[in-house]
């Protein structure tokens, strides 16, 4: 996935969306995270875009990590126009089916995926399989990315 075009806009206020997807202590990163903004989020997501895109989206970066025990963990960071437009975004990605999980303002675990928002931020990661040691590794990740983010 690297390679992808990075817009222009993607710049302003907001943190260093690469810094916030850096992996974890002792897991490494697969391949460089890709960041995207505006309209080429249709490149990496393109049947999913919609949903970002009518919510307000800004710009993603988008990462895959692996630790040391071979555990795979895609995370997708989604920076949105405000809080409400990532609260939305959560509401129709997560649903109301999963287990409620302490990370973000809110957040579901569901089979091998982990969704959960902060601020202005809709984050998702997903696995391989929904093994325990799978889903540990999701939660150990989601704890990391939770701390990053800020409020606002």
């Amino acid at each position: 996935a690297s390679g992808l075009p990075v817009d222009a806009r993607a710049s302003g206020p907001a943190p260093n969306l690469v810094a916030l997807a850096k992996p974890p202590v002792n897991w490494h990163a697969v391949h460089p995270p890709t960041v995207v903004a505006g309209e080429a989020l249709f490149t990496v997501i393109n049947g999913g875009a919609t949903l970002y895109m009518q919510y307000g989206f800004r710009r993603a970066v988008f990462a895959t990590f692996q630790n040391p025990q071979g555990r795979i963990v895609n995370l997708e960071i989604y920076e949105m126009v405000d809080a409400n437009a990532a609260r939305n975004v959560f509401d129709q990605k997560a649903g109301s089916s999963g287990r409620k999980i302490p990370y973000g303002r809110e957040a579901r675990l569901e089979a091998h995926y982990l969704n959960f928002w902060r601020g202005r931020y809709q984050v998702t990661l997903s696995g391989y399989a929904a093994t325990p040691e799978n889903m540990a590794a999701l939660r150990s990740v989601a704890a990391m990315v939770d701390k990053r983010l800020p409020d606002g």
